[in-house]
């Protein structure tokens, strides 16, 4: 998932399910379909530049972008 951000393939990040270690990497859908909103209004050659990146609690990570 993090390889298919920073190449910007949208059509693997808009069918993240297949990605390897999706499961692990989104819980469930939910949490991840706020992400389509930003990706879609961005612009096709806008790069996602990652501004956090950690774990908290040992067990939940997060990712912040933004593009542009």
């Amino acid at each position: 998932m993090k390889a298919a951000l920073a190449g910007r393939d949208d059509k693997a990040l808009i069918n993240f399910s297949k990605l390897d270690g999706a499961s692990v990497a989104v819980a469930t859908p939910d949490h991840y379909y706020p992400f389509m909103y930003p990706l879609g209004a961005a612009g096709g050659g806008e790069r996602a530049q990652t501004i956090y990146e950690g774990f908290q609690s040992g067990t939940l990570s997060m990712r912040c972008v933004q593009f542009g």
